[in-house]
């Protein structure tokens, strides 16, 4: 019998009605209970829209998995730093509904291995014409072309993180590489990981390109050879694409218009 996984982001809790998400729920529902469901990222800002949207998917009966996006960090209205909220906050939240922080967890179910992570930005997406600026300059300007920089308050250098990110990424995925009873490995994460994930619109700031994508991770993710899907979130902009054997997807989520994908495995 087929199982399904069930993948959204980008819910944004509070901008997005609670009543919408409810019938979010119930659509993902509608095609029969689903064998896991992941969140992956930008659930709900501040703290209480975060817990009021995981509490909404704290009883499905099947493996939940929460990564966290970029707007789940901001410092705004709980009283929380941004680095309050990463170490410790956001996953004592995640652990007390019972569903898996998936920063540290991978999601098995059958034979196919559920990996996850944020995997943060390092600037290799930004766009070829400003391919010679250097990484200090996105780190500096970071308030003028993305939100992040005005609400996220920690003294982490975004390079710094994405590799720690990455890290903790590939130790999953080689733990689920040599792992005999796995066939197939799903990749989600917040930001996407290809270049074929990334979509534009006239009127886009080029610059702001650096701040969406992670290809170093990508390229990470390529030498795994059970990986046959990566959903990603944090654009808003549907993609679902294939490239050398591999689906590269991400959620059409937006403000308000909140989605999912199914995959069947």
């Amino acid at each position: 019998m087929p199982k399904t996984a069930v993948i959204t982001s980008d819910l944004h809790y509070g901008i997005t009605s609670p009543r919408r998400i409810s019938a979010l729920k119930e659509e993902m529902m509608k095609a029969g209970p689903p064998d896991v469901v992941i969140l992956a990222g930008d659930i709900g800002e501040p703290v209480p829209n975060f817990e009021g949207c995981i509490e909404v998917f704290s009883d499905l009966g099947c493996p939940v998995g929460v990564i966290i996006g970029n707007h789940d960090l901001y410092n705004t209205g709980s009283g929380f730093s941004s680095e309050e909220l990463w170490s410790r906050v956001l996953r004592g939240l995640v652990r007390k509904y019972g569903l898996v922080w998936m920063e540290e967890e991978t999601i098995t179910v059958g034979r196919v291995a559920f990996v996850g992570s944020l995997a943060w930005y390092d600037y290799s997406s930004r766009s070829r014409r400003y391919a010679d600026l250097e990484e200090d300059f996105y780190q500096r300007h970071k308030a003028r072309f993305v939100s992040d920089g005005r609400y996220i308050d920690w003294v982490r250098r975004d390079t710094d993180f994405a590799r720690e990110l990455l890290s903790g990424l590939v130790r999953r995925l080689e733990r689920a590489e040599e792992d005999p009873h796995v066939e197939r490995i799903v990749v989600v994460t917040h930001v996407p990981l290809f270049p074929e994930q990334m979509s534009h619109e006239r009127g886009d700031d080029p610059h702001a390109d650096a701040y969406f994508g992670n290809f170093t991770a990508g390229m990470a993710v390529r030498r795994f050879s059970k990986v046959t899907d990566v959903v990603s979130g944090h654009t808003h902009r549907g993609v679902d694409t294939v490239k050398d054997g591999t689906r590269l997807v991400v959620v059409p989520s937006h403000y308000g218009r909140p989605a999912f994908v199914s995959l069947a495995f």
